[in-house]
Parts: structure tokens; sequence; C-alpha cells
């Protein structure tokens, strides 16, 4: 099953930032929504396949309910999906750990 997670976008100027509360750390920006999407899931794609040495959480996504009740007035919350490969490379470790 794939996992959903979700990003928090804020307009700031001339670019939208993004945050996914459920990959710590992961802050990015893009020109414009479609440019802050594709960052946003370029960098949890980084996250879920270079960050898997080491770490000691996993990244275990909230609902949409749940990353909504985070974001402030005037933010929006949408999907942040991997890329397909970064998705299947990380499923592929995932199950195996299992």
């Amino acid at each position: 099953m794939r996992k959903i997670y979700f990003g928090i976008f804020t307009k700031d100027g001339d670019t939208v930032d993004v945050r996914i509360p459920d990959a710590p750390g992961v802050l990015t920006y893009g020109k414009d929504i479609s440019d802050a999407v594709a960052m946003a899931e370029d960098a949890l794609a980084g996250i879920l396949i270079c960050g898997e040495a080491g770490r000691d959480y996993a990244l275990v996504p909230s609902s949409y309910e749940e990353i909504a009740k985070e974001a402030e007035a005037g933010e929006i919350v949408l999907q942040v999906a991997p890329g397909r490969e970064e998705f299947e490379a990380w499923q592929e470790r995932e199950l195996a750990e299992q």
C-alpha cells in the first residue's frame, strides 16, 4: 500500500514555502505552487531513500486531518508523493525489513 504524505504550503513573497510535518527538517520552496510541489516531492524522496541510514525514527504519515490542524490561516495542505522510481525503491526496502 502506498503511503501518502501531506505538505503545508505557504506563499512567501515571490515563492511558495513547503514543510512536510511527517519528515522532520524537510523545508523547501518553489517559484510557484507547481514548482513547490515538485521540490517537496524531490525532498521527500531524498529523505525516504538517503535518509534511511542511521535514522532513529520512522516516517509514519499522518492523515490529512491531522496535518490540516497544523496549518495556519493562509496555508494550504496538499498531497506530496515521491516519484514512482523512488517510491518503488523505498517500498522494496520497507518490505524487506518486515
